[in-house]
């Protein structure tokens, strides 16, 4: 059985991730993000079902300051450009692509170091 967790944010997005576990075999808790981590998908899915009027979305900054590779549309395989830094992150659109109107699927590597 898995769980998501859906994290609502500016513009009507959202990023999900599938848990595979979240506690170590004997039942305790684990003590650190990257522990944590361990216990996730390497890949997040940013879901925009609003697109900014550009070609860049800019975001919050992350929890535990995770950072991010690889990011590419899940649609068609294409890289996104990707800035982050402790203000947040920005995605933006290569030329040729557009937002789809309904919801422009974005899927993140977490490339697991933190800060």
């Amino acid at each position: 059985m898995t769980n998501s967790n859906f994290r609502t944010m500016k513009y009507g997005m959202f990023v999900h991730y599938v848990a595979k576990a979240t506690c170590r075999p004997d039942g305790s808790i684990p003590a650190t993000a990257d522990e944590t981590a361990d216990g996730f998908d390497a890949e997040e899915y940013l879901h925009v079902l609003k697109a900014p009027a550009g070609r860049t979305l800019h975001l919050p900054p992350t929890h535990f300051g995770k950072r991010y590779r690889t990011p590419r549309l899940l649609a068609n395989g294409h890289a996104v450009d990707l800035m982050q830094n402790d203000a947040g992150l920005s995605v933006s659109l290569r030329d040729g692509d557009v937002w789809d109107p309904l919801d422009t699927v974005i899927e993140l590597t977490w490339a697991r170091e933190l800060g």
